[in-house]
């Protein structure tokens, strides 16, 4: 036996493991600004030391920073009263469960009703150096969709970010580049006849001056 192999070491491992789809690591984690992300809840477990928090695992599910994981917990209510109970509708709400389904009374929450779900969140980064932890908060859509839009215009410098529906910036350009070439080079009018007593142009002068009379 060569001395210098581990006796508790095994070199004939193997398994079988499915790799597609995944972003290899680059060597750093990976950064994420602060922003309005769609996720998916990948997974959500208790720890046996710490059973009263749930955590929860996120996957950015689109845009550039797809596969992005960031992970946040929430605290089991202790009562009837808690305030972290706040934060639970509001993670149901953002997986997409109606106010009618949470209304209906007393929920039974666990693992199935979350993991695989579409959620909306704001992330916000921490700085460890500075003692400060990253935030990921559970928005419903429309308050997600109302403070996204207020983010993206803010981040342009004010100016609403909009879009015409199958219309890319180029092409918008083209069309409105040809349109104030049209509008130039069609013929100026110019109407000097007297008004007609209720404050706009004779009908009549008008014609003449278009030519068509």
């Amino acid at each position: 036996m060569d001395q210098n192999v581990n006796p508790n070491a095994n070199t004939n491992w193997a398994f079988q493991v499915n790799l597609s789809g995944l972003r290899a690591p680059t060597g750093g984690s990976a950064q994420l600004p602060e922003g309005y992300y769609k996720a998916t809840i990948t997974d959500a477990y208790t720890l046996n030391d710490k059973p009263g928090r749930v955590i929860i695992k996120a996957t950015i599910s689109e845009g550039e920073f797809t596969g992005t994981v960031r992970t946040t917990g929430l605290g089991i209510p202790k009562s009837a009263q808690d305030g972290v109970r706040y934060y639970w509708r509001g993670l149901l709400e953002s997986a997409g469960y109606t106010p009618a389904q949470i209304d209906a009374g007393e929920v039974g929450m666990n693992r199935a009703l979350l993991v695989g779900k579409t959620v909306t969140v704001h992330y916000v980064p921490g700085d460890k150096d500075a003692g400060i932890y990253e935030e990921l908060s559970f928005l419903p859509l429309a308050a997600w969709e109302s403070k996204a839009a207020a983010f993206a215009k803010a981040q342009n410098g004010g100016a609403a970010v909009q879009a015409a529906p199958g219309m890319n910036t180029m092409a918008q350009q083209a069309v409105g580049a040809a349109l104030g070439a049209a509008l130039s080079s069609g013929p100026a009018v110019s109407v000097t006849a007297p008004s007609n007593g209720l404050g706009g142009v004779d009908s009549n002068a008008l014609l003449s001056a278009l030519g068509k009379r």
